[in-house]
């Protein structure tokens, strides 16, 4: 009969290379025979490759429902409110096959809370109204990032519905997955340009004509701002650009259907363009960036420093 010793336990490794370890996750895992001597491999000994066995197994580290809360509390916390236990309980229940679940569960005496499992695990806090976490901002974003990560060169289309309520974390994933990119769209607000600055690290952003000159003002008197996490490069164009484009850091380019201030309002989507195509709207958005009216980082007359004094 086979052991059954606690994981990484002297008993578990015996047998294993000098630093590694047994993973209970890999269902390839063989068992050790009590008889196999520390050292001596024999046929029911691992073959490891290297001195850290592998992890074949992928794990999601934030589920569904506990995805929807973080992202709930975040937009609630982003808008200086502070939501509590019974409304975001009350937003999670508003979904109809996940209100059905929880009161079969409840009528098995096993109802699940994912508030309370946020609050222990510490992602959220508070008593009288809920905040995220360090923790729980880190465990959002990488739940933003699994849900655009995509296997290679594979290219999707990304749909925001309206009634979906990860829509707005799906378009912060893809915003971050372009880097040190280029957003073009001419109907960006204050709030948006903020949610570039904090959560992403597009590197440019190009404005349009249907900019108005109030939402010019508010964000090249932001980008002056000491307090902005970062820096970044804002622009208007000169001529009338109606499309919005996102070119990543890998010069892929996408189309979006609605601009960032539609998301949540109206269904759009993401959608990634053929090479054979995003060579020549590359090349146009430059052409675009070059002609366009510089709004941040505020151009330095010559003879002044950086500060605005003269030299």
């Amino acid at each position: 009969m086979e052991p059954t010793a606690r994981p990484g336990s002297a008993e578990t490794n015996a047998g294993l290379p000098r630093g590694a370890r047994w993973n209970p996750c890999d269902t390839a895992s063989p068992s050790f025979a009590t008889s196999s001597p520390r050292g001596v491999e024999t046929e029911r000994s691992p073959k490891w490759v290297g001195q850290v066995a592998p992890y074949p197994v992928l794990v999601r580290v934030v589920d569904d429902e506990r995805h929807k809360a973080l992202a709930f509390v975040a937009a609630c916390n982003r808008a200086g409110y502070r939501p509590t236990r019974m409304e975001v309980e009350a937003y999670l229940s508003s979904d109809f096959m996940g209100m059905i679940g929880q009161i079969h569960l409840g009528l098995l005496g096993m109802r699940h809370s994912a508030v309370d499992s946020l609050l222990r695990m510490r992602w959220l806090y508070g008593d009288s109204g809920l905040s995220l976490s360090s923790l729980g901002q880190a465990m959002l974003a990488e739940a933003e990032r699994a849900e655009v990560e995509e296997p290679e060169a594979a290219a999707v289309v990304v749909v925001l519905d309206r009634e979906d309520p990860l829509s707005y974390p799906r378009l912060v994933g893809q915003l971050v997955k372009a880097g040190a990119g280029t957003l073009v769209d001419q109907y960006m607000n204050l709030e948006q340009f903020m949610m570039v600055l904090q959560d992403t690290a597009l590197a440019r952003v190009l404005l349009g004509t249907k900019t108005s000159a109030r939402i010019q003002a508010e964000i090249k008197t932001l980008c002056a701002s000491p307090a902005i996490p970062r820096s970044v490069e804002v622009r208007v164009a000169t001529e009338r650009v109606h499309d919005r484009f996102l070119v990543s850091d890998d010069d892929s380019v996408y189309t979006l259907g609605g601009s960032l201030s539609t998301v949540g309002k109206s269904t759009t989507v993401i959608t990634p363009v053929p090479e054979s195509g995003a060579d020549g709207i590359r090349s146009r958005i430059e052409e675009w960036w070059k002609k366009a009216e510089i709004i941040a980082p505020i151009p330095v007359e010559e003879g002044e420093d950086d500060t605005g004094e003269v030299a």
